[in-house]
């Protein structure tokens, strides 16, 4: 009975996650406007040079990014979202923190 019971609520959680909507360049900048929980910053020029650096980064590695830091998601269900091998997911996660922490030292 209790695995019935967990079974379900975790095909519950999962259903309501892929009703969420991945990031998009509307987010985005709602993100850094302001709007979202995570776009409020004690020092603006610290959002500023992250907005800058996160703009110089590719759209995919950028949306990885943002969608598994920042939504929750696992890369297998990006994977299945952007129906890319979880490699691929990976890869732009891990190139675009790289990219990212160059651009905030050369920034800073």
């Amino acid at each position: 009975m209790v695995s019935i019971v967990r079974f379900r609520a975790i095909d519950i959680v999962r259903r309501e996650r892929a009703q969420t909507v991945l990031i998009d360049d509307t987010s985005f900048e709602e993100f850094f406007s302001g709007g979202s929980e995570h776009g409020d910053a004690d020092d603006p020029d610290e959002m500023l040079s992250l907005r800058r650096c996160l703009e110089r980064i590719g759209v995919d590695q950028r949306r990885a990014l943002l969608d598994i830091h920042f939504h929750g998601f696992t890369g297998n269900e990006l994977a299945d979202r952007y129906d890319v091998p979880l490699g691929t997911i990976k890869s732009r996660v891990r190139r675009g923190l790289q990219n990212l922490r160059q651009c905030l030292e050369y920034d800073a």
